[in-house]
């Protein structure tokens, strides 16, 4: 079986080219499996990654603990950015990212009066983004938006994680908009959807 990869060579003194290597050595060379690791911008691609070293073993290769450790940390990295990725492209597309947004500068403010006395502290509902008419606004526009439009990911556990982040990114939101730093009036739609409810209607399992 060969494994066909281009790399820039940049350290090795050559042009950009495509290596076959049928005994798959490039599993045990260092600035091989770096430069593939570089090249690698998803979990599929990961994967065929995997296959490629399960065939090695299979073969009787074994595999240092050193190339085992790059692995990992290229499969750690790929997890969170997806993660974050998935995650904002789902609160994006409801209306609910530009508040999470919003909230998150507003937090900068709060907790630097809060602890350091820098300026002043102000409650949500006056800060830019986050007035009543906003919250309303994209609360509702998120409340419309699962309702119609349940989370579908091919990797159930990384569909859970997204489900579990977003229904988090409600619930800083649901609480701070019915605490007291909140200072909004109370409105239904928020009223009758909790945290729990909304994980559950964006999975779908109500």
């Amino acid at each position: 079986m060969f494994y066909s990869l281009e790399v820039d060579q940049a350290t090795m003194g050559g042009e950009p080219q495509t290596i076959a290597t049928p005994n798959m050595d490039w599993l045990f060379s260092a600035p091989l499996l770096d430069a593939a690791l570089a090249q690698i911008h998803s979990l599929p691609q990961f994967q065929a990654l995997q296959e490629t070293m399960k065939v090695a073993e299979d073969s009787g290769k074994e595999i240092p603990a050193a190339i085992r450790a790059k692995l990992a940390e290229k499969e750690r990295a790929l997890g969170v950015e997806l993660l974050d990725h998935e995650t904002k492209a789902y609160l994006d597309a409801s209306g609910l990212g530009s508040l999470v947004t919003a909230k998150e500068k507003w937090d900068d403010v709060h907790f630097m009066a809060e602890a350091h006395g820098v300026g002043s502290s102000i409650p949500m509902v006056s800060y830019t983004g986050l007035s009543q008419e906003d919250m309303e606004k994209g609360m509702n526009a998120f409340y419309k938006y699962i309702e119609a439009t349940p989370l579908r990911l091919n990797d159930p556990d990384l569909q859970d994680k997204v489900a579990h982040n977003i229904a988090n990114a409600y619930k800083e939101l649901h609480e701070c908009t019915t605490g007291e730093f909140g200072g909004y009036d109370p409105f239904q739609s928020m009223l009758d959807h909790s945290p729990e409810a909304v994980k559950e209607i964006v999975l779908k399992r109500k």
